[in-house]
């Protein structure tokens, strides 16, 4: 019990930290790669669609997830992160 109300009340931590681990290993990729035809190539992949889905719905919830953003769009009710997630602690 005390471990997933540490992990909850941390939540956002550990998203932001997903989205640069996440970064990361794009960049990584890219500069593995190197070239525009190579990255081109592997499009047709179903694993490189689910990671650049990812990616696409990380940065929304990375953006929004400063302190900043926190309380405008709390106040509005408008927080992404806030909505209904399949997993959550």
């Amino acid at each position: 019990m005390a471990r997933s109300a540490l992990l909850a009340k941390k939540r956002r931590y550990f998203g932001v930290a997903a989205f640069f681990y996440a970064l990361a290993h794009m960049v990584l990729y890219l500069i593995d790669l190197g070239t525009v035809q190579k990255v081109t190539a592997d499009v047709p992949s179903l694993y490189i669609w689910t990671g650049w889905i990812a990616f696409v719905i990380f940065v929304p919830l990375a953006l929004t997830s400063s302190d900043y953003f926190v309380r405008k769009l709390a106040r509005t009710g408008r927080h992404c992160n806030a909505r209904p997630m399949p997993l959550r602690f």
